[in-house]
């Protein structure tokens, strides 16, 4: 894994694209439902979001069919406006989408044997330079989010109190967001390098 993939230029290509202008946007990456929340859960999150903050914007990045299943929801007609589906993109070229964003989206429920999992989209959106929003006990990525500054734990996903959260997303993106961008591609290649993790395998198997 490279330690930064944000893309400066490409950021600004993508969100010209979709007007999304200097909207605080939410990156989510992967499917919905099953191991995942489910596309109602996510459309609840953005509904409970943009009542608070009409100007926030969310990525979605996903499958044909469930951007099917997004339009046909009962809440898009009112949602669309904040929205941008995009089909699946190439891996190679994944970071550029998500450099599109400010903060990346782990949607995942915070079930017991959760604790176990290490989701591969937390290393694309920390080498991105993107913060996570990530449930409470989702594998080791929640405790790292906290720890080290690059990301917002939350209960769940719709969170509970969407004004509080909105508070501490814009409190976070306040800071240097160049550092943050550098904080989170440094916290990608200590804790989901391939390399390291090998090192780390054969450290435990000795």
């Amino acid at each position: 894994m490279r330690s930064a993939l944000f893309d400066a230029e490409v950021r600004r290509r993508i969100r010209d694209e979709h007007a999304l202008g200097d909207a605080i946007t939410f990156v989510y990456v992967g499917k919905f439902g099953g191991i995942y929340h489910s596309v109602d859960a996510y459309m609840r999150f953005v509904q409970q979001l943009v009542e608070v903050d009409p100007t926030f914007r969310f990525l979605v990045i996903t499958q044909t069919a469930e951007i099917d299943r997004i339009r046909a929801h009962n809440a898009y007609p009112a949602l669309q406006r904040y929205l941008v589906l995009q089909p699946p993109v190439p891996p190679a070229i994944l970071h550029q989408y998500l450099s599109a964003g400010d903060l990346g989206v782990v949607a995942i429920p915070p079930t017991p044997s959760q604790v176990f999992r290490t989701p591969v989209k937390s290393a694309h959106y920390w080498a991105a330079g993107l913060p996570l929003v990530i449930p409470a006990g989702v594998s080791d990525d929640a405790d790292i989010a906290a720890i080290e500054g690059v990301g917002i734990v939350v209960p769940d996903i719709p969170v509970r109190d969407p004004a509080s959260f909105v508070r501490t997303v814009r409190s976070l993106l306040a800071t240097d967001r160049g550092g943050l961008r550098e904080r989170c591609a440094a916290i990608a290649l200590k804790y989901r390098d391939t390399s390291t993790m090998v090192n780390e395998l054969d450290r435990l198997l000795a």
